[in-house]
């Protein structure tokens, strides 16, 4: 298990180089965890719980298996590359068009979440006209009876 784990821990230092991470506290705020937690992944190769693992993999663009075997998913036992699945092109623009996937999926989640936002932002201001609305109303009524 030592040996997985310091796997896992190399995996992690690699991914978090070529992010262009420099400190553990970046990553921490990345995922959204402790520089603590961090810490335990880096130096002493724990494995974090499924979630986090989850948005380590999101965050690094990478599968949950290639994190904690550093093989994908697709791989056949005999360690074979996995297959391509546009044989036409080449594994450069096969890496490309992975990576433009992560990132459309992901401004796609965004996009979710802004239009979840704003349309709650708009019944708030509905709300908010409303309550001005009455409140305008017993303002005139009070001028009136006095």
């Amino acid at each position: 298990m030592a040996k997985a784990s310091s796997e896992f821990s190399k995996r992690l230092k690699n991914l978090m180089k070529n992010k262009g991470l420099a400190t553990q506290r970046e990553l921490a705020r990345g995922l959204d965890v402790s520089e603590i937690a961090v810490s335990n992944y880096v130096t002493k190769g724990r494995v974090p719980e499924w979630d986090v693992l989850v948005r380590m993999a999101d965050y690094f663009g990478v599968t949950t298996d290639w994190l904690l075997t550093g093989r994908d998913p697709c791989e056949a036992a005999d360690n074979r590359p996995p297959p391509r699945r546009f044989p036409h092109i080449t594994k450069r623009e096969q890496d490309y068009l992975d990576k433009t996937l992560v990132i459309l999926r992901a401004e796609g989640e965004a996009k979710g979440l802004v239009k979840l936002l704003t349309g709650q932002i708009d019944g708030l201001y509905e709300e908010v006209r409303k309550l001005s609305s009455k409140a305008g109303s017993r303002r005139a009524k009070t001028k009136r009876a006095s």
